[in-house]
C-alpha cells in the first residue's frame, strides 16, 4: 500500500473593524509562497463589539489558529493582544509598525476613520454612474445612449459580455455591450 503524505495544515484568521479586503489579496499572495503547506484564511470583517471579537478569537482558539489583525479600534487590538496571550495563540497586527513609521515620519497620528477605507468621492459617484449605465445599455438595451460608452463589446450572444461589463463599470467605465444573433 502507498503511503500518502498530508501537508500540514496552517489556518490563518484575519480580524478586523472594516471589512478587510486588503487582506484577500495579500493572503492569496503568501499561500501561493508555500507548496508544503496547506493555508488556510479565514475573514472575520466588521467586529463592531468586545463580544464578537472574543467569540472569533474562541474559535481561533479551538482550531490553534494564527490571529492577523488590523483594527482602527485601539481597544479592540488591546483586547485581541491580551486575549491571544491568554489562549497561548500566536499574533500579529498587520498595521501597527507601519502606523507607528508613518506616525514618526509624518509627525501625526493616522485618522481612525474606517470610512476612508472606501471614500464616497470623485471616484466612487464616477463607478456609481458606470455601473448604472452598464445595466441600462445591457445587451443592447437601450442603442440611444450608446455615444455615451467609453467601451462597446460586440459579440456572440451567452458569451460573457454582460459579466465583463459589470467588471469595467466597478473600475468606472462605461460599457455597453450589443450581442450578434443570427438572423
Amino acid at each position: 500500500m502507498e503511503r500518502v503524505d498530508t501537508a500540514p495544515t496552517c489556518e490563518l484568521f484575519y480580524l478586523s473593524d472594516y471589512l478587510g479586503e486588503e487582506m484577500d489579496s495579500a493572503a492569496s499572495w503568501i499561500t501561493r509562497r508555500f507548496e508544503k503547506i496547506d493555508i488556510e484564511i479565514s475573514r472575520y470583517g466588521l467586529l463592531r463589539t468586545e463580544g464578537a471579537v472574543q467569540k472569533v478569537l474562541d474559535e481561533a482558539a479551538r482550531r490553534d489558529a494564527f490571529v492577523l489583525h488590523g483594527f482602527l479600534s485601539g481597544a479592540f487590538r488591546r483586547i485581541v493582544v491580551e486575549r491571544c496571550a491568554e489562549l497561548g495563540l500566536d499574533e500579529y497586527d498587520v498595521l501597527r509598525s507601519l502606523f507607528s513609521r508613518l506616525s514618526r515620519i509624518a509627525g501625526e497620528e493616522p485618522r481612525r476613520d474606517p470610512s476612508l477605507v472606501h471614500p464616497m468621492d470623485n471616484e466612487y459617484f464616477k463607478r456609481v454612474k458606470a455601473i448604472e449605465y452598464t445595466i441600462a445599455a445591457d445587451d443592447g438595451g437601450n442603442s440611444s445612449i450608446l455615444k455615451e460608452a467609453d467601451v462597446v463589446i460586440i459579440g456572440v450572444s451567452r458569451t460573457g459580455k454582460s459579466p465583463l461589463c459589470m467588471y469595467l463599470a466597478h473600475k468606472g467605465i462605461k460599457a455597453a455591450n450589443i450581442p450578434l444573433v443570427p438572423e
